[in-house]
Protein backbone atom coordinates (compact mmCIF):
# COMPACT_ATOMS: atom_id res chain seq x y z
CA UNK A 1 0.00 0.00 0.00
CA UNK A 2 1.16 3.63 -1.19
CA UNK A 3 0.18 6.74 0.41
CA UNK A 4 1.24 9.89 -1.37
CA UNK A 5 0.28 13.15 0.30
CA UNK A 6 1.48 15.53 -2.21
CA UNK A 7 -1.35 16.42 -5.01
CA UNK A 8 1.27 17.51 -7.47
CA UNK A 9 2.22 13.73 -6.68
CA UNK A 10 -1.51 12.28 -6.79
CA UNK A 11 -2.47 13.99 -10.21
CA UNK A 12 0.92 12.93 -11.77
CA UNK A 13 0.32 9.40 -11.19
CA UNK A 14 -3.20 9.57 -11.70
CA UNK A 15 -2.34 10.92 -15.64
CA UNK A 16 0.54 8.25 -15.97
CA UNK A 17 -0.84 5.63 -14.61
CA UNK A 18 -4.59 6.08 -15.64
CA UNK A 19 -6.01 5.55 -12.31
CA UNK A 20 -7.57 7.39 -9.73
CA UNK A 21 -6.09 8.47 -6.71
CA UNK A 22 -7.73 8.24 -3.43
CA UNK A 23 -5.81 8.64 -0.13
CA UNK A 24 -4.23 5.56 -0.63
CA UNK A 25 -3.07 3.49 -3.88
CA UNK A 26 -3.98 -0.20 -3.35
CA UNK A 27 -2.95 -1.02 -6.95
CA UNK A 28 -0.16 -0.41 -8.97
CA UNK A 29 0.58 -1.19 -12.53
CA UNK A 30 3.81 -2.77 -12.89
CA UNK A 31 3.87 -2.00 -16.20
CA UNK A 32 4.11 1.84 -15.35
CA UNK A 33 6.32 1.30 -12.58
CA UNK A 34 9.97 1.27 -13.20
CA UNK A 35 12.31 0.74 -9.88
CA UNK A 36 15.31 2.64 -10.39
CA UNK A 37 18.33 1.43 -8.01
CA UNK A 38 21.65 3.24 -8.10
CA UNK A 39 24.41 0.94 -7.52
CA UNK A 40 27.61 2.82 -8.46
CA UNK A 41 30.35 1.68 -5.53
CA UNK A 42 31.29 5.24 -4.71
CA UNK A 43 27.77 6.96 -4.74
CA UNK A 44 27.73 8.77 -1.27
CA UNK A 45 31.01 7.80 -0.36
CA UNK A 46 33.01 9.53 1.54
CA UNK A 47 36.87 10.12 1.57
CA UNK A 48 38.73 8.60 4.07
CA UNK A 49 41.99 7.65 2.54
CA UNK A 50 43.98 10.74 2.78
CA UNK A 51 48.23 10.37 2.28
CA UNK A 52 51.11 12.09 1.14
CA UNK A 53 54.95 11.16 0.15
CA UNK A 54 58.19 13.29 -0.56
CA UNK A 55 60.27 11.95 -3.17
CA UNK A 56 63.70 13.94 -3.16
CA UNK A 57 66.72 13.90 -5.56
CA UNK A 58 66.34 10.54 -7.96
CA UNK A 59 64.21 8.65 -5.78
CA UNK A 60 60.72 6.89 -5.56
CA UNK A 61 58.43 7.30 -2.55
CA UNK A 62 54.90 4.82 -1.76
CA UNK A 63 52.19 7.28 -0.89
CA UNK A 64 49.20 4.59 -0.14
CA UNK A 65 49.58 0.45 -1.51
CA UNK A 66 45.88 -0.27 -2.26
CA UNK A 67 44.59 -3.08 -0.12
CA UNK A 68 44.08 -6.87 -1.74
CA UNK A 69 40.44 -7.82 -0.30
CA UNK A 70 38.70 -3.88 -1.17
CA UNK A 71 38.59 -1.37 -4.03
CA UNK A 72 39.87 1.62 -3.93
CA UNK A 73 38.71 4.36 -5.93
CA UNK A 74 41.11 7.90 -6.54
CA UNK A 75 38.83 10.79 -6.38
CA UNK A 76 41.66 13.36 -6.37
CA UNK A 77 45.65 14.03 -6.72
CA UNK A 78 48.10 16.81 -6.47
CA UNK A 79 51.74 16.70 -7.39
CA UNK A 80 54.04 19.73 -6.30
CA UNK A 81 58.15 19.93 -7.11
CA UNK A 82 60.41 22.42 -6.47
CA UNK A 83 64.31 22.56 -7.55
CA UNK A 84 66.93 24.63 -7.30
CA UNK A 85 68.46 26.71 -9.86
CA UNK A 86 71.81 24.18 -10.06
CA UNK A 87 69.40 21.17 -10.68
CA UNK A 88 69.97 20.01 -14.16
CA UNK A 89 66.42 18.70 -15.85
CA UNK A 90 64.20 16.86 -13.81
CA UNK A 91 60.78 14.91 -14.26
CA UNK A 92 58.36 14.08 -11.19
CA UNK A 93 55.42 11.77 -11.60
CA UNK A 94 52.55 10.50 -9.56
CA UNK A 95 51.89 6.83 -10.86
CA UNK A 96 49.06 4.50 -10.26
CA UNK A 97 48.75 1.13 -11.12
CA UNK A 98 45.19 0.93 -13.78
CA UNK A 99 44.26 -2.79 -15.39
CA UNK A 100 47.31 -3.84 -14.88
CA UNK A 101 49.40 -1.26 -16.52
CA UNK A 102 51.44 1.96 -14.62
CA UNK A 103 49.78 4.87 -15.64
CA UNK A 104 51.36 7.80 -14.87
CA UNK A 105 48.46 9.99 -13.30
CA UNK A 106 50.34 13.57 -13.08
CA UNK A 107 53.85 14.51 -14.51
CA UNK A 108 55.87 17.75 -14.47
CA UNK A 109 58.89 18.41 -16.61
CA UNK A 110 61.44 21.22 -15.13
CA UNK A 111 64.24 23.34 -16.81
CA UNK A 112 67.79 22.91 -16.51
CA UNK A 113 69.83 25.49 -14.51
CA UNK A 114 66.60 27.11 -13.39
CA UNK A 115 64.81 27.53 -10.12
CA UNK A 116 61.56 26.23 -9.96
CA UNK A 117 58.24 25.42 -8.21
CA UNK A 118 55.17 24.17 -9.75
CA UNK A 119 52.01 22.33 -9.14
CA UNK A 120 49.29 20.43 -10.88
CA UNK A 121 46.07 18.52 -9.59
CA UNK A 122 42.99 16.60 -10.50
CA UNK A 123 39.70 16.26 -8.98
CA UNK A 124 38.09 13.33 -10.73
CA UNK A 125 34.05 13.66 -11.73
CA UNK A 126 33.80 9.93 -11.45
CA UNK A 127 36.60 7.89 -9.17
CA UNK A 128 39.75 5.55 -10.97
CA UNK A 129 39.75 2.38 -9.32
CA UNK A 130 43.25 1.53 -8.75
CA UNK A 131 44.08 -1.75 -8.87
CA UNK A 132 44.01 -4.03 -5.31
CA UNK A 133 47.82 -4.41 -4.21
CA UNK A 134 49.26 -2.27 -6.10
CA UNK A 135 51.26 1.19 -4.94
CA UNK A 136 50.36 4.33 -5.67
CA UNK A 137 53.87 6.35 -6.51
CA UNK A 138 55.41 9.98 -6.17
CA UNK A 139 58.81 9.48 -8.66
CA UNK A 140 61.26 12.20 -8.52
CA UNK A 141 64.73 12.64 -11.04
CA UNK A 142 67.33 14.66 -11.32
CA UNK A 143 71.35 14.49 -12.21
CA UNK A 144 72.43 16.86 -9.63
CA UNK A 145 71.87 19.23 -7.17
CA UNK A 146 68.50 19.02 -5.18
CA UNK A 147 64.84 18.65 -6.36
CA UNK A 148 61.88 17.55 -4.20
CA UNK A 149 58.61 16.12 -5.05
CA UNK A 150 55.46 15.89 -2.93
CA UNK A 151 52.24 13.89 -4.00
CA UNK A 152 48.82 14.13 -2.44
CA UNK A 153 46.25 11.38 -3.00
CA UNK A 154 42.46 11.32 -1.78
CA UNK A 155 40.21 8.41 -2.39
CA UNK A 156 38.36 5.84 -0.28
CA UNK A 157 37.32 2.17 -0.31
CA UNK A 158 35.06 -0.12 -0.91
CA UNK A 159 34.07 -3.46 0.35
CA UNK A 160 33.19 -6.35 -2.09
CA UNK A 161 29.99 -7.62 -3.10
Amino acid sequence: MIRINSQEMKKAFSDNTKTQVTEQVNIVDNSKVIPIVDVTPWNNKICDIIKFGVATNSTSTTIYTTPTNQDFYLVSATLSTIKDATSTSTNSGLNVVINGANSALLSISSLTLTAQSETVSVSLSTPIKVDRGSNITVTNGTNVANATSRGNIAGFLVNPM
